[in-house]
């Protein structure tokens, strides 16, 4: 059976597309990354730091993506 990742980056959302509702989380549905405890840290971590890019209220704009 053959599984498709999405990888992408949006705020608050990390590189790794979380779409399936499975035992009360978000998971790929892929059980090799779902079941990777250090492949998630790391997506977590990736997470956080390019939100952390997002300004609001900032540069008379709503919403801001400070790209330095």
């Amino acid at each position: 059976m053959r599984r498709t990742l999405k990888i992408s980056l949006d705020f608050l959302a990390g590189p790794l597309w979380k779409g399936e509702f499975i035992d009360g989380g978000t998971r790929t549905g892929i059980p090799a990354i779902d079941n990777d405890a250090a492949l998630q840290a790391l997506n977590d971590q990736i997470c956080e730091l390019y939100s952390s890019y997002y300004e609001f209220d900032s540069h008379d704009q709503a919403c801001w993506f400070n790209e330095e």
